[in-house]
């Protein structure tokens, strides 16, 4: 059973969510203007690629590290990434 604050918190994000979907592209770059951002450059099929990263502060970090986790963790047994050499 979940706790009140994890449904809380899940309402929460819903909320946001729903509320950026409704916001213009003018709305939201004035609401996260101080927001940090990261510009990466990529070159796909030959092609150069400009990714822009806004970071507002959506995701609860434990979420992410938990999830990459995971993923590691499966890859690993999986055998798709080499696995931590320990000493």
């Amino acid at each position: 059973m979940r706790s009140p604050h994890s449904i809380s918190v899940e309402k929460d994000k819903l909320r946001r969510k729903f509320a950026m979907k409704n916001k213009t592209m003018q709305e939201m770059n004035e609401q996260y203007k101080d927001c940090p951002v990261q510009v990466n450059t990529y070159e796909v099929d030959g092609t150069p690629c400009i990714v822009t990263s806004h970071f507002i502060g959506d995701k609860d970090i434990n979420d992410v590290i938990m999830k990459y986790a995971e993923n590691r963790a499966m890859n690993e047994m999986l055998g798709l990434v080499p696995s931590a050499v320990t000493a």
